[in-house]
């Protein structure tokens, strides 16, 4: 007849082999954040790297997408796999339409990786941190300043001197008028390259007007 002892110890055995296999499995199992396109999932996987995870639960990968971390990276608990499939983007820029097939996902990097550079200026429909959807427009809306400086003639006015000394109707040019000079300095403002705005700055006058004087007779001279 069996001893107690020896009864127990296979159900020992089966307890320890099933702690064992458990601690193994604890330790082999993670717990992985997918995420795609924004869209989070959490799965449980034995997976020893990305590659391996994307390819044992069959996650559909469309071409040029992209996977971060490397498909080569080694799994973590609770890692996140972040995957990105690449999206249409119109770029209105100064009114000419471009599309752009683009993984990034806010507008600053949109811009950056197409290689449109902004100036301070610059009008834009949407923030630089605003996340980018599929078949979303950017309207870029570029803005150029100068200033013009130009010089205008200031016309003379014409001075009319009655003179007793010459006969009524008679006209002498006494003094020949001179048209000034006015120097404008003007603020234009151009949107898309077409003028949106032009303001007056500044204006000097660079040379007064020189009226012109005339003598009018006035003497009336009795006829026979």
């Amino acid at each position: 007849m069996k001893s107690k002892n020896e009864l127990k110890r296979p159900l020992i055995f089966m307890v320890l082999t099933t702690a064992i296999i458990l601690g193994v499995y604890s330790d082999l199992n993670k717990r992985i954040i997918l995420n795609v396109d924004g869209q989070t999932s959490k799965v449980n996987t034995l997976s020893k790297n990305v590659g391996d995870f994307l390819f044992n639960k069959k996650v559909g990968l469309k071409e040029s997408c992209m996977i971060e971390p490397s498909i080569d990276s080694k799994l973590k608990d609770n890692m996140e796999i972040k995957i990105t499939n690449q999206i249409m983007v119109n770029i209105c820029d100064a009114g000419v339409n471009k599309e752009y097939k683009t993984t990034k996902q806010k507008v600053k990097d949109v811009l950056k990786e197409c290689k449109i550079i902004l100036d301070d200026a610059d009008i834009l429909n949407k923030s630089l941190n605003d996340k980018i959807k599929s078949n979303d427009t950017i309207e870029i809306i570029r803005i150029k300043e100068e200033v013009v400086v130009s010089e205008k003639e200031i016309p003379f006015k014409t001075e009319i001197v009655k003179d007793n000394s010459k006969v009524s109707g008679n006209k002498e040019l006494n003094n020949k008028g001179e048209n000034g000079i006015i120097e404008e300095k003007y603020k234009i403002t151009y949107k898309n390259g077409k003028i949106s705005s032009k303001k007056l700055v500044s204006d000097k006058i660079i040379k007064n007007p020189v009226n012109e004087v005339i003598k009018e007779g006035t003497l009336k001279v009795d006829t026979i």
